[in-house]
């Protein structure tokens, strides 16, 4: 049901991220995507003004990363509000793909050329 929630209201993913209560969607206008998935319910957060690529978590914040290359470390408050912590980097190639161990995350750029970054 969840997964019928994003195709409801397309956003055209270009990552995914589930921590087992929502589905959270990098979208490719540069939105969020949040999906409940118990129910379905779907919120969709602001704009970051760029093609989103990619989407992780570290269970404190997520991170989402654009087709220009910048990794950003976001999070949503209890009003249901984007907020962008930091921009963390920036890089040369887009990003294709992230991912966190513990306190390191890890990404993919689109040339195959992969890179660490600290999550805290």
């Amino acid at each position: 049901m969840a997964y019928a929630a994003i195709i409801r209201k397309p956003c055209y993913p270009a990552g995914i991220f589930c921590d087992g209560t929502y589905i959270y969607a990098a979208c490719s206008d540069g939105r969020v995507r949040r999906v409940t998935v118990a129910d379905g319910t779907t919120i969709t957060y602001r704009r970051l003004n760029r093609p989103l690529t990619a989407i992780t978590s570290d269970g404190s914040y997520l991170f989402v990363a654009t087709a220009q290359g910048e990794l950003y470390k976001i999070t949503i408050n209890a009003t249901l509000a984007l907020r962008v912590v930091a921009l963390i980097a920036r890089y040369k190639n887009p990003i294709v793909s992230l991912h966190v161990v513990t306190t390191t995350g890890y990404i993919g750029f689109a040339n195959g050329q992969f890179a660490s970054y600290a999550t805290w």
